[in-house]
């Protein structure tokens, strides 16, 4: 054999056994690979506590103030895991128990998702609904494992039943004259709704009638009159709007909320004068306007003060408008009553009351 030959021959052996170690190397990191536990995966960038994509996958669901889950935590390690607490991206996310559990190998603990779902769009006319998705992270630690996190992303659609175009209806002041308040409030609801049922105060009689006017959603009109014979009050009623589908299931509702005051039918505006911080030694006039809330005839049968530092005058040429002219004379909040006594169209007679606030600083 030729010089050229024994090297060719040499370099082909080396070659030989170089690839031998590289293979038998890749099978012994391979079958260290394959039978490695859950807390090396851990390690190499896998979590050791595991939650199915099935039960992460919420569907899609009818909103509603609430909304219930239960899912399970694995450990797919091989060391006791604890969970420390829980961090969500958003605060309509709660999961209990929160913390302080303890998850041992391979075994599953089951927690409770209490998710709010409110619809976040401006219309309800897509059956689809909204897509949700909300991210949540557990902080653990195992006993030779530092403090890790691994998180989950939580996915829904939610699906509008209705949406009440004004949720807070504001009556502002109402006079005690009227036979009855009638308001209305527009409401959209998703094509499989059929009907709208309301529920709520006594003091209101409620009717939700479907408006063919409109072509591009599911519409409907709630119409609202008060019950009884109207007296002087606070208006703080909430009904309920019930939409029901076209198989008569009965779904998750809206609040609507209903705001104002019955007086007497003769008020005052502004009802309350603020003068802020002021000087004492200063002086501040304010206009103050009686009218009557149904537009009938009044009379204003005297004016007076509970303070000498109030001077109330009808302003020359202005019916039912006044001039409030107050001398600030007392340090610290004071409140000083204008009170004008009235007989309305009806023959009763009562006061309105304007109160001018304002708070006294020492002359300098």
């Amino acid at each position: 054999m030729g010089r050229s030959s024994r090297m060719r021959y040499g370099l082909g052996a080396m070659a030989a056994i170089v690839g031998s170690l590289l293979a038998y190397q890749s099978a012994i990191l391979l079958h260290q690979w394959l039978n490695a536990d859950a807390t090396t995966l851990a390690e190499i960038g896998h979590s050791a506590l595991v939650v199915s994509a099935n039960e992460l996958d919420l569907g899609r669901l009818f909103e509603v103030k609430i909304h219930e889950h239960q899912f399970r935590i694995t450990n797919a390690s091989e060391q006791p895991v604890m969970i420390k607490r829980f961090e969500t991206t958003c605060d309509c996310l709660g999961i209990t128990p929160s913390a302080g559990v303890t998850i041992l190998p391979h075994e599953s603990q089951p927690f409770t998702i209490k998710l709010s779902l409110d619809s976040r769009g401006g219309s309800v006319s897509h059956k689809e609904g909204e897509p949700h998705e909300v991210e949540f992270l557990a902080v653990y630690s195992s006993s030779d494992v530092d403090q890790k996190s691994t998180s989950w992303m939580l996915r829904c659609v939610i699906v509008p039943t209705i949406r009440v175009k004004t949720p807070a209806l504001k009556l502002g002041a109402q006079s005690d004259r009227q036979s009855v308040i009638k308001q209305s409030v527009d409401v959209e609801a998703t094509s499989d709704i059929q009907r709208i049922e309301i529920m709520g105060t006594s003091n209101w009689g409620a009717e939700a009638i479907q408006d063919k006017t409109v072509s591009s959603t599911n519409a409907f009109k709630v119409v609202l009159c008060s019950q009884g014979q109207l007296a002087p009050r606070l208006i703080s009623d909430v009904v309920q709007l019930i939409p029901v589908d076209r198989e008569g299931h009965r779904l998750p509702g809206k609040e609507l909320t209903i705001t104002g005051e019955v007086v007497r039918d003769v008020a005052a505006t502004p009802s309350v004068v603020h003068h802020g911080r002021q000087v004492c030694g200063g002086v501040a006039d304010e206009a103050v306007r009686l009218f009557s809330l149904t537009s009938g005839t009044f009379q204003i049968l005297s004016v007076t003060t509970d303070s000498e530092d109030l001077k109330v005058a009808a302003m020359p040429g202005e019916d039912g408008i006044f001039s409030l002219r107050l001398y600030f004379s007392k340090p610290g909040a004071q409140e000083v009553l204008a009170r004008f006594a009235v007989r309305d169209e009806s023959g009763a007679e009562y006061s309105v009351m304007v109160p001018i606030r304002y708070y006294g600083l020492a002359s300098p």
